[in-house]
């Protein structure tokens, strides 16, 4: 298995193994589908990679960036998701394995932090953390404060006043 950029060809795969993978989430949410077209078309800064096992794209993980306001000004990160992997796949690390690859592909490109809104027993084995703790809050309401986390890939992040994090504006209808 290999996690590479997404090509255009993958499109219709990535689609269809993400509204699989919400429809069958305790969740019930198919609109990730949607909101990662939305984020290709919008979104010229966004990364999304897959893991591809012999030609088959079995999980998929798309950053999109995000944008930090504080008192210590502007500071544009990236957020984490949607992520997804093929159902029948689950519980076989490609998801650990596309979080892990997309963590190594922000620290290369200098990405101060990295956000997301997910399961917090699942994300923090990554060093992510409850962002409320460093002072970063959700700029969306109703969030669980304990499923917004962060991870500082730029130390000096730490160091910041916090401040209110939103997602790419593609997410506005999704939040």
């Amino acid at each position: 298995m290999i996690v590479r950029p997404e090509v255009e060809n993958d499109f219709e795969s990535i689609r269809e193994l993400t509204v699989s993978a919400f429809t069958q989430s305790p969740l019930g949410y198919s609109g990730e589908g949607e909101l990662i077209d939305r984020i290709r078309v919008a979104c010229c800064d966004g990364i999304s990679l897959v893991a591809d096992e012999g030609g088959c794209v079995v999980g998929h993980v798309l950053l999109s960036p995000a944008t930090l306001r504080g008192a210590g000004g502007v500071v544009i990160g990236m957020g984490l998701g949607p992520m997804a992997v093929r159902p029948q796949r689950q519980g076989e690390g490609i998801g650990a394995l596309l979080v892990r690859e997309a963590i190594v592909v922000l620290q290369q490109l200098g990405t101060p932090f990295l956000v997301v809104l997910g399961h917090p027993t699942y994300y923090t084995r990554f060093g992510f953390e409850r962002a409320s703790a460093l002072g970063f809050f959700c700029g969306y309401p109703d969030v669980p404060d304990d499923a917004f986390m962060i991870l500082v890939l730029d130390e000096s992040m730490r160091s910041r006043l916090g401040g209110v994090v939103r997602y790419h504006d593609a997410f506005d209808d999704a939040m």
